[in-house]
């Protein structure tokens, strides 16, 4: 019947609440974030408080046993009690509870200077500590005092000696009775299966930080013979050993995967349901596929470290494959590359949604054959997206173009010496990638403003050894024109150097433009 139950909504005085909170009957989850408040953000909360404004609605979830760990921080927000049960963790509302909690337990059950905040009884205003004047400070009082009668009365004695004293208590009292009398919004959620925790706390946090079933797998316990986040943490320590490093939420998908699960919320938390020898074999193998996953991006898409997969979703794409041909990696079809290739460079995974990415690895035979609508291994992308985009670090559209310079086996324009491909798509670095023709050039040509000189046609892979500065190829290009095969294995040829030195600068961006598609095509059609 306790799964049925709606929400209860409540209404609790802040001191109640902190109450509660200091005998450890409201605690904190793993996935909920450190306080990220600034001392302006908290103040504003305060000042809402103390003109009676509404701050909003705290979500909590009951239970009986012990479902989520408990958060641990630099400054700890909430008291560290010994849990028993029923008790209580907050979903929704952390950053605004731990804000007041905090300010009034200062330097009693936290010490994060943020939250050292005085209240001004001549002037009527919050301030903090470290922007307080020394004029002002007699009439500075804590805010943690408030809460402490044996404070209270000390403070009421100081205020009492200053001019207009009595006037000045009675704005303490005041203020301290806009606390005491204030009252909170509690909606408590007492169902026992995570999915529907989940989905309650989507539907009602609508602004804020979203709650992410992931951040969730992470927060809830396991057996004692299963550690998931350390299992993972033994992961990545791992795959950095070979530059190839992945997120916590990617790791948890590819676990899912792992046994056949769909990288979806609801699917994602039956793995709770596995017993514990089955997840530890699981994570082994995670480890052992990964690793091939590694040497084949390595060995046929020249990308050397995972700084280079822009979206999670070809990962994952991948990794299915590979398992789906028990790690016989000759097996794998070309058009695996061809789709990779396609989806970065036409940015088709962009602010997809979970269950858009679901499909695509479930079906990895028509998702090859072009049968799965917006990821088709075919090339969409135009000359003018080339003109307008920056060559961004972490941008798919930047990270494949990088792949091109690689798989065009990149020539220094200065030495006409091959760039080792290692040399660059080890670490995603814009270091490596500078500017052909200078801003005011681009700005003039194109007509419009533009924040940077990499717009992706002006850019060209730069010799680790002689770093380019200034208009350094330009006047290289001026003098001399590199050979056709240097020109042309950085997307250039004699007519883009013929426009450059008649300063023909938007023919010569157009023309880069459409060299790179032409790569581009290449690459997806040679899979």
């Amino acid at each position: 019947m306790t799964d049925l139950m709606p929400p209860a909504p409540s209404v609790e005085h802040l001191t109640t609440i902190f109450r509660r909170i200091s005998k450890g009957d409201i605690r904190i989850p793993a996935f909920q974030r450190r306080l990220v408040w600034n001392e302006g953000q908290v103040i504003s909360l305060l000042e809402s408080v103390y003109r009676g404004f509404p701050i909003g609605s705290i979500l909590l979830w009951s239970v009986r046993t012990e479902v989520l760990r408990e958060a641990r921080f630099e400054y700890e927000l909430f008291p560290v009690t010994q849990p028993s049960f029923p008790t209580h963790y907050v979903l929704d509302g952390l950053q605004r509870l731990s804000s007041l909690y905090g300010v009034f337990q200062f330097n009693v059950s936290t010490s994060d200077p943020r939250l050292d905040i005085m209240f001004n009884v001549r002037d009527r205003i919050f301030l903090h500590t470290a922007t307080m004047d020394l004029l002002d400070k007699p009439y500075c009082i804590p805010v943690s005092a408030l809460l402490d009668p044996r404070e209270m009365l000390r403070h009421q004695a100081q205020l009492l000696r200053l001019p207009q004293g009595d006037e000045l208590v009675d704005r303490l009292i005041e203020l301290q009775s806009s606390f005491q009398d204030y009252m909170v919004p509690i909606v408590t959620i007492s169902r026992t299966d995570i999915p529907a925790v989940v989905e309650i706390f989507e539907r009602i946090n609508n602004t804020g930080t979203r709650l992410d079933t992931v951040d969730f797998m992470r927060a809830v316990t396991w057996s004692n013979d299963f550690d998931l986040n350390g299992r993972l943490d033994e992961v990545n320590d791992k795959l950095e050993e070979i530059n190839f490093s992945l997120s916590e939420q990617a790791l948890i998908k590819l676990l899912g995967i792992e046994l056949n699960k769909e990288p979806l919320p609801d699917d994602l938390l039956t793995l709770r349901d596995e017993n514990s020898k089955r997840l530890n074999d699981s994570v082994s193998l995670l480890f052992e596929r990964l690793c091939l996953v590694a040497a084949y991006f390595k060995s046929r898409l020249n990308i050397y470290s995972s700084e280079y997969v822009p979206y999670e979703g070809q990962l994952l794409v991948i990794y299915k494959a590979v398992k789906a041909a028990n790690n016989d990696m000759g097996k794998l079809p070309d058009t695996l590359i061809s789709w990779y290739w396609a989806v970065g460079f036409n940015e088709s995974l962009r602010g997809k949604p979970d269950h858009y990415v679901a499909r695509a690895v479930r079906s990895i035979d028509d998702l090859l054959a072009g049968k799965v609508r917006g990821v088709e291994p075919r090339l969409d992308l135009k000359a003018i997206n080339l003109l307008e985009r920056r060559f961004i670090q972490g941008k798919a559209l930047s990270a494949s173009v990088a792949g091109l310079f690689a798989h065009a086996g990149a020539k220094s324009l200065f030495t006409g010496v091959t760039i080792p491909v290692e040399s660059y798509m080890t670490e995603f670095s814009g270091f490596h990638f500078q500017s052909i023709l200078p801003r005011a050039d681009i700005e003039e040509s194109l007509e419009q403003a533009h924040p940077s000189s990499k717009i992706i046609a002006n850019v060209f892979l730069a010799d680790n050894f002689m770093p380019v500065k200034n208009d350094g190829l330009i006047e290289l290009l001026n003098a001399q024109a590199p050979n056709e095969e240097a020109l042309g294995s950085q997307f250039l040829d004699s007519e883009c150097v013929a426009m450059i030195r008649s300063g023909r600068f938007r023919e010569f961006l157009e023309r880069r433009a459409e060299l790179m598609i032409s790569a581009a095509a290449r690459l997806i059609a040679r899979g």
